[in-house]
């Protein structure tokens, strides 16, 4: 987004970030996730815009879950936006997790490749839906987050239900029932699919419509609801049988033997029948060939009388084959609920102030960024507001570069804890006597006396200007082909001096220089790991106007949460117009440190309070020793 004095400020309501969009959320369910999986089994989880899944990692052991950033809209609920995302996160959370614990994706993969390839989707929907069934009731009953799982189901059929009527209303002849909704027609394909999902943990009352002669807004393609109901005992057979078995791979076997005699039963119809027409598969589709997956047994399943009897109540309203799946009465968890909302609620102890305050920091910092380009005075005409990337940007750097900067927040929480010690002066009138001053006092003067002062408790804010000029793409070739570069060293060291300071509680923001513009990247307040689509991500290109950059940071450092700034200014060159950077400069009331990283020349320290040269291979070592000055010098 571009801010110019022409912006209108209704605009910026699109910067507004989401919780569930941020990297704190997907470290909580990460955190949820380590919990509630046995010590051998490594579970990382990764934000998508819209997949849910689960996929075996590269070690044994080790799996990575996606949970999808989507809006689910509520429904029969009435919660805050932020409580029902958290809902909907936490409840793919435990439905990926069910699959990764107790799913074997192994024995499904093997009987897969037996089924002719015109049938695979049908024996992957006949087993994803009733395995999703089934990992559901044992999670519900194991980690006792019925409620979540329920109000997934329902959020899900109702996002497919509508789906469904849109279609309708935008590709079929428009045909309306008595009370004028769209009819929503089912292939064969598409029945059986529903009619297994209904009789699993959640019960959409979609399939009961569909069975039923009286309700016309659902109907089965060309009245062929004579093979629902010659199929109908064997999805019921099917599904109390699977939700009552606990081991995995037997699941498997009784999928494939449901999933011939429906096979069977829809050979001789055509090929539309066969297939998805109208609905739209909204659910996770987990089911896949995997190797390296054991599976545990699912030992909290109802037995098979209990299972036959939820399974023939489907369609009831309000019975507990409508949505418990779990065994009669409460279960115990290892993981109650009341423990679920405590970790998510949990924050690192060191998190930067600027974190806790309320609201979107991004559609904050921009507002206040507008003020300053509609300031005449100000003299900067654009500030653009950086895209996030669209491939999330380099987590695996991200993670290595604060990794790396953990000796970095060490040696700044040092330099803290020295500033804020409480320390003895002396030459005093009155207090207590200084034995050193003894001499003195004999001969009669009277400033011997020492007092014990307060550290000074002083609140500091950062802000990290990031040089993205053509030139700091390095040299053409080599260094783009294998990762190098000053560019990829300059985000490095953003990357760890960001974590660092944000780490020890001082608030940090990133202004960038790309394509002769300033970009904001990181806001005051907000959490840079929340930013790392668009702090690392290899942007280069440009001049280096350092002086506009500088003007603007004069101007913006003042929003930070803390009371004494300082500026960090990571480059490899010397600013276009030198004479306006040296003006920009000297109106500054606050240190200017300078990262130099081209190793062919050096820096010129007149543009800096205090210069460091830096390389790939002594970054740590560089960061470390230009921070020591930080709180000495910043605190004046």
């Amino acid at each position: 987004m571009r801010l110019t004095p022409e912006t209108p400020s209704s605009d910026l309501a699109a910067l507004a970030t989401a919780e569930r969009t941020s990297d704190r959320r997907r470290r909580e369910l990460e955190r949820l996730a380590g919990i509630c999986s046995p010590r051998r089994v490594d579970v990382s989880v990764r934000l998508d815009p819209q997949v849910a899944a689960a996929r075996p990692g590269e070690a044994a052991g080790s799996y990575e879950i996606r949970i999808p950033t989507t809006r689910y809209e509520q429904v029969g609920d009435a919660l805050p936006d932020p409580v029902w995302d958290r809902r909907m996160q936490i409840a793919l959370l435990f439905h990926e997790l069910g699959h990764v614990h107790y799913s074997d994706f192994e024995r499904f993969g093997d009987r897969l490749d037996e089924v002719d390839e015109r049938w695979r989707e049908l024996f992957r929907a006949v087993y994803n839906a009733a395995e999703d069934a089934v990992v559901e009731t044992q999670m519900a009953a194991e980690f006792n987050v019925r409620a979540d799982l329920l109000a997934l189901n329902a959020a899900l059929a109702a996002r497919a239900d509508d789906r469904h009527a849109r279609f309708v209303r935008l590709f079929a002849d428009g045909e309306t029932s008595d009370s004028h909704d769209p009819v929503r027609s089912y292939t064969l394909f598409e029945a059986v699919t529903v009619g297994l999902l209904d009789r699993g943990f959640g019960d959409s009352g979609r399939y009961a419509a569909l069975r039923d002669p009286d309700d016309p807004s659902r109907v089965v393609r060309n009245g062929r609801d004579d093979v629902l109901a010659t199929l109908a005992p064997v999805l019921d057979d099917y599904c109390a049988d699977m939700l009552s078995e606990p081991n995995a791979t037997r699941r498997v076997d009784r999928a494939d033997e449901c999933f011939r005699e429906v096979r069977d039963a829809l050979a001789s119809f055509p090929p539309l029948q066969r297939t998805r027409i109208q609905t739209a598969a909204v659910r996770p589709r987990d089911a896949r060939a995997a190797a390296r997956w054991p599976a545990r047994n699912a030992d909290r399943l109802p037995d098979g009388e209990t299972a036959a009897r939820r399974v023939a109540r489907t369609g009831e309203t309000g019975s507990e084959a409508g949505g418990s799946g779990a065994t009669s009465g409460p279960v115990p968890g290892e993981v109650t609920t009341g423990a679920i909302e405590r970790l998510v609620r949990r924050r690192s102890a060191t998190s930067g102030r600027g974190a806790r305050r309320s609201g979107s920091p991004l559609r904050r910092e921009a507002e206040r960024l507008l003020s300053v380009v509609r300031d005449p005075d100000a003299s900067v005409d654009e500030v653009v507001v950086v895209d996030p990337a669209a491939d999330g940007g380099d987590r695996e750097r991200w993670a290595a570069a604060t990794a790396e900067g953990r000796g970095l927040a060490a040696d700044l929480r040092t330099q803290l804890r020295r500033e804020r010690r409480p320390r003895t002066d002396s030459g005093h009138r009155v207090g207590r006597l200084d034995s050193g001053r003894l001499v003195d006092a004999y001969r009669g003067q009277s400033r011997v006396f020492s007092k014990r002062l307060p550290g000074r408790q002083k609140d500091y804010s950062c802000l990290l200007l990031l040089d993205r000029s053509g030139s700091m793409r390095g040299e053409p070739g080599r260094e783009r082909a294998r990762g190098e570069g000053p560019m990829r060293t300059a985000e490095n060291a953003v990357a760890q001096l960001a974590a660092a300071l944000y780490d020890v509680g001082v608030d940090i923001s990133v202004l960038s220089v790309w394509r002769g513009k300033p970009c904001l990247e990181l806001p005051f307040g907000g959490d840079p790991g929340d930013h790392v689509d668009r702090l690392l991500t290899g942007r280069a290109d440009g001049g280096t106007p350092l002086a506009a950059l500088l003007t603007l940071a004069r101007h913006r450092i003042a929003y930070g949460a803390g009371a004494v700034p300082f500026v960090v200014v990571v480059t490899d060159g010397r600013p276009d117009d030198e004479d306006a950077y040296a003006d920009a400069l000297e109106r500054c009331s606050f240190p200017v440190y300078g990262v130099y990283l081209s190793g062919e020349r050096d820096g010129d320290p007149a543009f800096f309070d205090r210069l460091v040269h830096a390389s790939p291979d002594d970054l740590g070592r560089t960061l470390r020793r230009l921070a020591r000055s930080f709180f000495a010098h910043g605190g004046g």
